[in-house]
């Protein structure tokens, strides 16, 4: 729940990503995405989509919190 109160919090205050994720991160970069727990894909996609994700593309990022599914989309508008 705590990554969706982000997200809903960038796009209410107009914070990028890279601020509100900040302190979020993998440590292990060489493990497959399959084998990372949820947490850990998380902040894989998120760091990603901060470093990597190409101009004028977008990802749709779905989260499941208690059964329910969230979904938002991230582009990168620079």
């Amino acid at each position: 729940m705590e990554h969706l109160r982000r997200l809903q919090e960038c796009n209410k205050r107009n914070t990028t990503l890279r601020k509100a994720f900040v302190q979020f991160g993998i440590t292990e970069y060489d493990k497959p995405l399959k084998e990372l727990n949820e947490k850990e894909e998380f902040s894989a996609l998120i760091n990603w989509a901060i470093n990597h994700l190409p101009v004028a593309e977008s990802m749709d990022l779905r989260h499941r919190v208690n059964d329910k599914l969230y979904q938002t989309k991230l582009s990168n508008n620079l």
